[in-house]
């Protein structure tokens, strides 16, 4: 991403100006922030994504789209989880937003803190609070298991408030005459009058969620198409398809009943699957051998339905039918190997 470089000289200064007037609550200084905050978000993503993938796959790990799932999981969300930590904690320092307003939306407080000897402890007022303070609450606020939620905002937006009063409702700060209910209200009310810092925290989070969402919905289309780039042959693709079929209904490989094995033949005598292009080295010295003494066998379904032996130059028996089902199943072990790499 080549932070620090000269291609990037404009969009940091911008980054500078902006983070500096922050603090005046101006609308547009704070739409613009969060946008160029956003793309940062979505650009780091992927490029955490590539690079872990091209690592990866440098050093041959295998199956592919286990890899990429490996990637996203264990590395995409950690480090969507740690930039986000980053980047809303420097957005609310730079803001310098109001003590007592995070205090309530966002902080802890609602917690009654009481000394070692009992008396409780009256924390010092101040007008900002303190950038440990900041990073330590959102550290609590944005764990892995936060994106799993469907919640605009993430517990920065307006139904966050919801999800925060639930975990500490705080009757004793709000008055033993309100409900929750009222105290949800309440609460709600406050983070709409400190728009545009709240709605800039709420937009950075479903930035960050909806990119995940976006790699996630991925995976899947990734592995079709890494699918759909296996140079498998026709033969290949019906032999693994239809001996999967087969094994599903059967027992054992060798309680394949013939007519399943005469539908496979049949689907690849209509898929014009030649046997002579098929058949190599045994097989096809077998069906040579079978030719020479006046057997006129073209297809798949004629070798399977053959029950002669023929003996070759090695001195040896073979069976034409036996030869089909052995290439049948070799072309889907070819098939199973390649589609590994991918499936897993």
């Amino acid at each position: 991403m080549a932070p620090g470089s000269r291609e990037r000289a404009k969009e940091d200064a911008l980054r500078h100006g902006l983070s500096r007037r922050l603090k005046e609550m101006k609308e547009a200084d704070h739409a613009q922030y969060v946008e160029m905050e956003c793309c940062r978000i979505v650009e780091s993503l992927r490029a955490i994504r590539d690079e872990y993938r091209r690592y990866l796959k440098e050093k041959g790990c295998e199956p592919i789209c286990d890899m990429y799932w490996v990637v996203f999981r264990f590395g995409v969300v950690q480090y969507a989880v740690k930039l986000l930590r980053e980047i809303a904690a420097e957005y609310v320092i730079c803001s310098e937003v109001p003590f007592e307003e995070w205090e309530i939306l966002y902080g802890n407080s609602f917690l009654p803190m009481v000394s070692l000897s009992g008396a409780p402890i009256v924390p010092d007022e101040a007008e900002t609070p303190s950038a440990q303070s900041v990073r330590g609450t959102i550290n609590e606020l944005i764990l892995e298991q936060t994106f799993l939620h469907v919640m605009v905002g993430g517990p920065f937006g307006a139904e966050g408030q919801l999800h925060l009063t639930r975990r500490i409702p705080a009757f004793s700060f709000w008055g033993p005459d309100l409900n929750f209910p009222q105290i949800v209200d309440r609460r709600q009310i406050l983070w709409k009058n400190c728009d545009p810092w709240t709605k800039g925290l709420a937009q950075l989070f479903d930035s960050a969620q909806e990119e995940l969402n976006f790699q996630y919905s991925l995976l899947a289309r990734e592995r079709n198409c890494l699918e759909s780039e296996l140079e498998l042959s026709v033969f290949e693709t019906i032999a693994y398809e239809h001996l999967g079929d087969m094994r599903r209904n059967a027992a054992s490989s060798r309680n394949f009943k013939k007519e399943d094995w005469s539908k496979l033949f049949d689907v690849l005598d209509k898929s014009n699957v030649a046997i002579d292009e098929e058949f190599r080295d045994t097989p096809a010295k077998v069906l040579a051998a079978v030719r020479r003494k006046g057997h006129k066998i073209s297809d798949w379904k004629g070798c399977y339905q053959f029950e002669g032996r023929v003996q070759l130059e090695n001195g040896r028996t073979y069976l034409l039918r036996r030869q089909a089902t052995h290439e049948v199943q070799n072309a889907a072990k070819r098939a199973a190997y390649s589609l590994g790499k991918v499936r897993g």
